[in-house]
């Protein structure tokens, strides 16, 4: 089981690996927002207006899970998305990266980037999942 694991965390490189730039994160950086039966049929609404088809999980009563990897990718943040120093893994939407040299405010500035535009987009406020120390 334990190598199974690592392994699909592996692929996703989240994992510390040499010559992997893509494990230099902090492993998933947003939470998977879950939102009420309305929420998400306007959600719905929204995505089919672009012709997408959002995907969801149910959560608790009455409620959904949404892919905050899907949010971010269709916000205009794909896999692989490059600003700089930072950025998005090649293999985890979710993942921001160091590209080499980065600072803790580049970092924030990234996800705060990100954030704007989902919500802006989707009217959904993505909370971080790291624990930040200090800021």
């Amino acid at each position: 089981m334990r190598e199974a694991v690592r392994r699909i965390r592996a692929s996703k490189s989240m994992l510390i690996t040499p010559g992997d730039e893509d494990c230099r994160s902090a492993g998933s950086f947003f939470k998977n927002p879950i939102v009420s039966a309305e929420r998400h049929q306007e959600l719905e609404k929204r995505a089919a207006a672009r012709g997408l088809q959002i995907p969801s999980y149910p959560a608790l009563e009455q409620q959904k899970k949404i892919s905050a990897a899907w949010l971010v990718e269709h916000s205009g943040f794909a896999k692989g998305y490059d600003d700089g120093r930072v950025g998005l893994s090649r293999k985890h939407a979710l993942a921001i990266v160091n590209r080499g040299e980065a600072t803790a405010a580049d970092i924030l500035a990234l996800k705060e980037h990100i954030q704007g535009r989902v919500e802006e987009i989707w009217d959904i406020q993505l909370e971080p999942e790291p624990v930040f120390v200090g800021f």
